[in-house]
């Protein structure tokens, strides 16, 4: 299962990055892509420089504030799901209710520290912030690190509420955001595999994302709950050990639906980061393998779906009506509310379309024949995530 050739796979050794040029060197095949190699070494010292930084802020903190090793997580709420599936949508959506919930942002999560945090936060108050951010938009565009068409797809911002994957997989070297690093299609799909490790090294990656949590509630948290969102499904049943008194939910989308926006997502992030082609079928197996490892956990953490501290929810059902879903949860939740307060709230700050920036072109998806795929071979390989089980609202 190399990257390119064999077995009737397509040639892309032309895009091949510079870890997998490593690897293919040493199996004796030929690679020629300089610009491919230039990009991957390139994105690897930002991660390695990023790891260097975050480190001795997450050693600061113990110093300068030992008080966040007491932060209790009571209740905390979170949202677990495939990609694509809408869960984005939905933790925005929930967290509308500024008041009552908070989650860690893009930038708390790319360096998890309380002094971090507190100086992030003071410093998008000044006036040099804007001129901060414009050059920093200019420079990921410039190295092709935040495309027009990987904001559309994914839209974030850098104190925008962000998956706690970018945390897990800094942290970690585990996980699906780690694919511009480390590109070969067999190590990468092994390094999503959280449950496949021992059980305590799974504790001990739940323990790294309850210090991150803690050192973001220390800094900002005010006594409101926290809701989380991320791809960690086969780490959920960690989670429930830690916070007995934790709530989760799911969204569910059909593989049709949801396989073919993955796809594109993911080949434009392979492609504008790392220079990568990763159109073949080798990348095809290997996300189609990564989507059934996601749907079995979650058809086996959520049963039927119909558990209150256990809620799987449809995308279709949060698109027709995103007021009425949240308000669902939140009875599942027992929380006391004013109904109709509660719909004003997400109806003006639960949509995420502000978080769209720079060039409105749209980028549509791949059809399932582009991916080379029908939609009854879909549903084989992937098989149905929770479908037949989900009640409507």
């Amino acid at each position: 299962s190399s990257v390119g050739g064999g077995d009737g796979v397509r040639d892309d050794s032309e895009h091949t990055p510079f870890a997998a040029q490593v690897i293919l060197r040493l199996r004796g095949r030929k690679t020629t892509s300089w610009t491919a190699a230039r990009q991957q070494m390139f994105v690897t010292c930002i991660a390695l420089a990023q790891s260097l930084v975050k480190q001795l802020l997450w050693a600061i903190d113990y110093v300068l504030y030992p008080g966040f090793t007491r932060v209790k997580i009571e209740r905390p709420i979170f949202i677990l799901a495939a990609p694509r599936t809408g869960s984005t949508s939905l933790h925005r959506a929930v967290l509308a209710d500024k008041e009552r919930f908070v989650a860690p942002v893009f930038v708390e999560l790319f360096f998890p520290s309380v002094l971090f945090s507190k100086l992030a936060w003071r410093f998008r108050q000044s006036s040099l912030y804007p001129h901060v951010l414009a050059l920093l938009e200019a420079f990921t565009e410039k190295n092709h690190m935040h495309t027009a068409e990987l904001r559309q797809r994914h839209p974030m911002g850098m104190f925008k509420e962000e998956e706690d994957d970018v945390m897990m997989s800094s942290a970690t070297y585990m996980g699906e955001m780690t694919f511009v690093a480390n590109p070969h299609p067999d190590s990468w799909l092994y390094s999503t595999r959280w449950s496949k490790q021992p059980e305590w090294l799974q504790e001990y990656y739940v323990r790294i994302h309850k210090t991150a949590m803690q050192k973001i509630l220390y800094a900002r948290g005010q006594g409101r709950t926290l809701v989380t969102k991320s791809h960690l499904i086969d780490l959920a049943p960690v989670l429930a050990r830690l916070y007995p008194d934790a709530r989760f939910v799911t969204i569910v989308r059909p593989p049709a639906e949801q396989f073919p926006s993955f796809w594109s997502l993911h080949t434009c992030l392979a492609r504008d980061l790392i220079r990568l082609d990763a159109t073949g079928r080798v990348f095809l197996k290997m996300r189609l393998a990564l989507i059934r490892e996601l749907f079995d956990a979650s058809r086996e953490f959520f049963g039927n779906g119909n558990n209150p501290l256990r809620r799987a929810v449809h995308f279709r059902d949060f698109i027709r009506g995103r007021e009425d879903l949240v308000v669902r949860l939140y009875r599942d939740w027992g929380i006391d509310i004013d109904e109709r307060k509660l719909r004003a709230i997400v109806q003006e700050h639960g949509h995420d379309d502000d978080h769209v920036v720079g060039d409105k072109k749209h980028f549509r998806n791949a059809t399932l024949a582009e991916i080379g795929i029908t939609a009854e071979e879909l549903d084989k390989q992937v098989g149905l995530p929770l479908l037949n089980f989900v009640s409507p609202l």
